[in-house]
């Protein structure tokens, strides 16, 4: 699985990096996103305008966008937030009622430098062992595939327009022989030659949805031993990533 996770690349190497067109709000580095937690989120939809035809013939122009939404995704048929989802499987990404509409309409990319997981104790051991994984020195930035939604909240007395909730889940699977020895799930890590179609809204192909995301290579993610101060979600500050012996 993926609970918890680290961004603290700047908007700019961001909007340069994914080639945003939009960037509607922004925010600081965290080195300990958590469930609930607002995170950057790439998404790209369709230009609803007089000019949604582009140079590409009958094909319409897309936008692409860098957003914050919570983390944690509350179906849009949902009667209440209830509990939300920070995961989806790939297993079953299109065909779990909770995911089936996003993973078909509403594709997203979740930037990270990396991603923390706890092994559990070792013989003798009575405490988890927290790991930060990541792309190797520099910890570059990657990118999770990942689903959104959008959840129609309750009017209130003197609201005029509908407000609406937007969340996100971060899409895993079973982990490789090496990152399984630490934990058995992992985020599907979506290699940048891919973007772009996992991006693609005009992509609504239940079954082409599915092939792509089962045609994602394994990532090569180097992991380190980290501090115990990553275990508390209030604590955010750089030094949750360094290494220890």
């Amino acid at each position: 699985m993926c609970g918890r996770f680290a961004l603290f690349a700047d908007d700019d190497e961001l909007v340069s990096l994914f080639d945003i067109d939009l960037l509607p709000d922004e925010s600081g580095p965290s080195y300990n996103i958590a469930p609930s937690q607002p995170v950057a989120v790439v998404m790209e939809r369709t230009v609803d305008d007089s000019e949604s035809v582009g140079l590409d013939g009958d094909r319409p122009r897309t936008r692409r966008q860098l957003r914050r939404l919570q983390w944690g995704l509350v179906p849009s048929w949902s009667k209440t937030p209830g509990r939300p989802m920070i995961n989806a499987r790939a297993e079953t990404l299109t065909e779990k009622a909770s995911f089936r509409g996003a993973a078909v309409h509403r594709r997203c990319l979740i930037p990270a430098n990396g991603y923390f997981e706890w092994q559990a104790p070792a013989e003798g051991a009575t405490t988890k062992q927290a790991w930060f994984l990541s792309g190797g020195p520099g910890d570059p930035v990657m990118a999770f595939a990942g689903v959104y939604e959008a959840w129609k909240l309750p009017r209130s007395e003197g609201d005029r327009e509908n407000r609406w909730l937007l969340t996100c889940a971060i899409v895993t699977r079973a982990a490789s022989d090496f990152l399984g020895e630490i934990h058995d799930r992992a985020p599907v890590v979506v290699p940048e030659p891919a973007w772009d179609s996992w991006l693609d809204p005009r992509l609504v192909d239940r079954g082409q949805v599915d092939a792509m995301l089962h045609s994602m290579p394994d990532p090569h993610l180097v992991p380190r031993h980290v501090g115990p101060a990553v275990n508390d979600v209030r604590t955010d500050e750089p030094g949750l990533i360094d290494p220890i012996d």
